[in-house]
């Protein structure tokens, strides 16, 4: 490709860096991540400065004057925790595209570079208010239920009051839920994205491998034991962060296993030969019974994960394909005469087979 047009692609992407956080609309990045990140790895480092300036200048100017701290975070802080994602991502897009990392790699880093983002956003207030996390939130929902209170007065009842304490009490785990979820989507629309552009510009990415064959790690289970066990010790020590730890552990461990569920089920419908009609309705289930299906994903992954049972299914097929073969030969050497040394009555067949023929008038 020529320059030119790399530079005019490259100022495409700074336009929509700059502009996208300046209408509110960061949420739409993650593609010119991915691009920035394409550029700076096949075309040179040079592209990725300008667009990482760019999306600075847009971030900047899209918190000037922002005042709204009391549901969140401070302006100056969430501004620094949204640059800092925005120029981890792009560092770790270049990475991973420049070092053909794996697969699964550069989709993590993507996600735990925008969990531990959205995070920092949605509880820097509270946390350098030395408040638990989310405390902000939950101050504003307090505040808003009081306002309720006072401009319905008898027409908010008591089990009106009580729905709403229920959903107040339920905002960090909901909360934390949604932090995780976006920063799967959000990485995953990163990661799908990269590999669009190698594509269109006709690059070669590393290979995909199927997701009926993507696994887990072997050191996956140690660090779930790992985890399970710290969890259990700042319950012993009954610190403060004790359930927002578990609860935030669980559901990354949970994710991870649900797809490692997701693989295999995908591995059997393969090996079943099913159709896409099978498949499309097994995967719409599934999104409908959420948490539920999440649920048997995780535990169908962690039983995968620990008895390896794609392992055997796949070794018990490459035995049965090598008697086929076996057989085949066989059957190829009995019609041209030939038995199997390991034939235990073939020696006896042949001697009266030639014995047969010696006796054949027909025979000169």
């Amino acid at each position: 490709m020529k320059k030119t047009y790399k530079v005019l692609i490259c100022s495409g992407a700074c336009l929509t860096a700059l502009l996208l956080p300046l209408a509110g609309l960061e949420i739409l990045l993650p593609p010119v991540i991915a691009l920035t990140g394409f550029m700076a790895a096949e075309w040179g480092l040079s592209y990725l400065m300008p667009v990482l300036l760019a999306g600075a200048a847009g971030i900047l100017g899209s918190q000037a004057g922002f005042d709204n701290g009391a549901l969140f975070f401070t302006p100056a802080a969430h501004t620094w925790c949204m640059l800092g994602c925005y120029a981890a991502l792009l560092a770790s897009a270049y990475v991973c595209l420049k070092f053909r990392l794996a697969n699964r790699i550069t989709l993590l880093s993507y996600a735990a570079i925008l969990c531990i983002g959205i995070y920092l956003m949605l509880t820097i207030g509270s946390l350098l208010a030395g408040e638990p996390p989310y405390a902000g939130a939950v101050d504003y929902l307090q505040h808003a239920d009081g306002g309720f209170a006072e401009a319905l007065g008898s027409a908010y009842t008591q089990e009106s009051r009580q729905m709403m304490q229920t959903i107040i009490g339920s905002v960090p785990d909901m909360l934390m839920m949604f932090t995780l979820a976006a920063a799967i989507l959000l990485g995953f629309e990163t990661f799908m994205f990269g590999r669009l552009f190698y594509r269109v510009f006709k690059a070669s990415p590393r290979r995909m491998a199927e997701l009926g064959r993507w696994r887990l790690p072997k050191s996956i289970l140690i660090g779930t034991l790992i985890t399970a066990a710290v969890c259990a010790a700042a319950f012993i020590l009954k610190l403060s962060i004790a359930p927002a730890l578990s609860y935030a552990m669980g559901l990354v461990f949970a994710v991870m296993y649900s797809v490692q569920g997701m693989a295999y089920i995908t591995f059997i419908l393969t090996r079943m030969r099913a159709g896409t009609g099978v498949r499309v309705v097994t995967w719409v289930l599934a999104m409908l019974f959420i948490p539920y299906s999440m649920i048997m994903l995780a535990l169908l992954g962690i039983v995968e994960q620990i008895t390896k049972k794609r392992d055997l299914v796949e070794a018990f097929e490459r035995q049965a394909a090598m008697e086929r073969r076996l057989r085949r030969k066989q059957d190829e050497y009995e019609k041209y005469g030939y038995t199997r040394e390991d034939d235990p009555h073939g020696g006896a067949d042949a001697d009266d087979k030639n014995e047969n023929d010696d006796n054949d008038p027909k025979r000169g």
